[in-house]
């Protein structure tokens, strides 16, 4: 029989979707930008067209190793960006929750989680007290509710996650990670039903409970060693 596999559940993380479309602007800019000065210093050095500046364009095709790279890393930063915006959201697993955040991909153990609750994004990030620049990156989720998990203990180094992650993943208190999702209310349960599950499971175990097959099986086999 086949094995029936566990459809994911994940949410995409919002405000990283929003930085992934600012950062790719910059370099879709160069790209088009290298493009364009790549074709000038051929058009300039094949001869095919009578434009002035020819000195300017023989210069331009000089350097076309430098505008090679010009163009390569405006495109590998572009796609970056789209990876960025992409592959950045939460999976709820079965013993743990997987953060992803563009290339980085961390498993915060749903042991670590100490409570759970639903805030406004705008009440942990006041619009007065934010930068310009950080407010356009998140208006959009100002008046929206997202997912605070305050924590007991961190899958790593909270001033190294500090570093690796946007401040805007941490509670305004710094002990909580927040996530900007569409259905905050349903990650919420989706988390608590897990983190109850394990839960049960610990106690179960600490208690040394035993299924009745188990507990027939061994009164059946110390009967019969009673009875030699």
């Amino acid at each position: 029989m086949a094995k029936t596999r566990r459809r994911k559940i994940h949410y995409s993380l919002l405000v990283y979707q929003s930085l992934g479309r600012r950062l790719r602007t910059l370099p879709l800019l160069t790209t088009v930008a290298g493009l364009l000065l790549f074709a000038l210093g051929w058009v300039g050095h094949s001869g095919t067209s009578t434009i002035s500046g020819a000195a300017m364009t023989g210069i331009l095709w000089d350097k076309r190793g430098l505008i090679v790279v010009m163009i390569a890393g405006g495109l590998a930063l572009y796609v970056l960006a789209i990876v960025i915006a992409r592959m950045s959201f939460v999976e709820v697993k079965a013993k743990a929750l997987r953060v992803r955040t563009g290339l980085l991909a961390l498993d915060v153990s749903y042991r670590r989680i100490k409570q759970i609750r639903l805030v406004q994004f705008g009440v942990q990030y006041p619009p007065d007290d934010l930068r310009a620049r950080d407010l356009r990156l998140v208006r959009p989720f100002i008046g929206i509710s997202c997912t605070a998990l305050d924590m007991r203990s961190w899958p790593l180094d909270r001033r190294l996650l500090k570093y690796l992650w946007i401040k805007f993943m941490f509670g305004r208190e710094g002990d909580s990670i927040l996530l900007v999702v569409e259905d905050a209310m349903r990650l919420n349960q989706l988390i608590d039903e897990r983190v109850t599950v394990l839960q049960s499971q610990e106690m179960i175990e600490r208690r040394g409970y035993k299924d009745p097959i188990t507990r027939a099986a061994e009164k059946k086999s110390s009967s019969g060693r009673s009875g030699l």
